[in-house]
């Protein structure tokens, strides 16, 4: 997975804010995902201030290990690009000649650990990645980041106030966090999978119904 957020000419950086001015996403047949956001519009009267992120992942090789250097990462991340549709085609294929950026693997745990019988029980947790790291081809690694600040908040507000004990609120927090977030890494690695199998795109009810809210429950 490549990821990473530059600045373009005036006349990508307009292409760039078609189709939606804030984010599309396109998955090729080839198996490769290409997300394309707005990050930040610094002066609306400037284009060539305004940042956009690019994230393309595909399955298999080449690993981060085949891409060792920039020149390597550079030309792959040109050649994925110069099989897609516009804008997503310019925005690969004229990201600045001295932008760096790294080949990642898409990671994640198995589940949320456990820390039941860690000698620090109520005294550390954890919260965010750190806690559930997922891959974010279904978008929920930040809306459980939050969830999991407002959560822990509660608890120790409820430490705090003398309605239970900082090593009972932490445990409240970690048991309840662990449940939620299992179903959401799960749910990601199948989402991660799907998203680079073409077929099972065109099959889902994404393709089918597009982002829109449901009249009734299916």
């Amino acid at each position: 997975m490549f990821n990473f957020s530059c600045y373009y000419p005036e006349d990508v950086a307009r292409l760039l804010r078609t189709r939606h001015p804030v984010f599309k996403n396109c998955y090729h047949p080839d198996g490769t995902m290409y997300w394309l956001s707005t990050q930040g519009v610094q002066d609306p009267d400037k284009p060539e201030t305004w940042m956009y992120q690019s994230i393309v992942s595909w399955r298999g090789a080449p690993y981060p290990q085949d891409l060792p250097d920039q020149a390597a990462r550079t030309a792959f991340m040109k050649k994925k690009a110069a099989a897609f549709a516009e804008p997503w085609r310019s925005a690969g294929l004229r990201i600045p000649e001295d932008l760096a950026f790294p080949a990642d693997r898409c990671s994640q745990w198995k589940v949320p650990a456990s820390w039941a019988d860690v000698p620090l029980t109520g005294l550390v947790t954890l919260a965010g990645d750190a806690a559930h790291t997922m891959p974010p081809h279904r978008g929920q690694g930040l809306n459980n980041a939050l969830e999991d600040a407002a959560r822990l908040n509660d608890q120790i507000k409820a430490a705090v106030a003398g309605q239970k004990s900082l090593k009972d609120a932490l445990s409240d927090y970690g048991e309840e966090m662990r449940e939620r977030t299992s179903r959401e890494v799960d749910l990601s690695a199948k989402q991660a999978m799907m998203s680079h199998d073409f077929q099972s795109i065109i099959d889902s009810p994404l393709a089918k119904m597009g982002v829109r809210k449901q009249e009734k429950v299916l």
